[in-house]
């Protein structure tokens, strides 16, 4: 996928199935989907000197749990 990515970057694209469990004073998970990829991402590594490396990205994921569905958004950046 590296030739739609900008010049002089590497383009990293994801997906699957992500799940979690929170416990304590409240508990939740999430259940099994109906497709088995219920997240998209892709990310952007591009090295702008030998010391200086741009990676950002953008996550997207739908779930389910008991009391009903939820959308998440993660966008991450990084500069090292």
């Amino acid at each position: 996928m590296d030739f739609i990515a900008p010049p002089g970057s590497d383009l990293e694209l994801n997906g699957g199935l992500r799940s979690w469990t929170i416990g304590g004073s409240a508990t939740a998970q999430t259940a099994l989907p109906l497709w088995l990829i219920n997240s998209i991402g892709a990310s952007i590594h591009r090295p702008l000197s030998e010391s200086i490396i741009l990676d950002y990205g953008l996550d997207l994921g739908y779930g389910q749990t008991s009391k009903g569905s939820f959308f998440a958004t993660a966008c991450t950046f990084w500069n090292l």
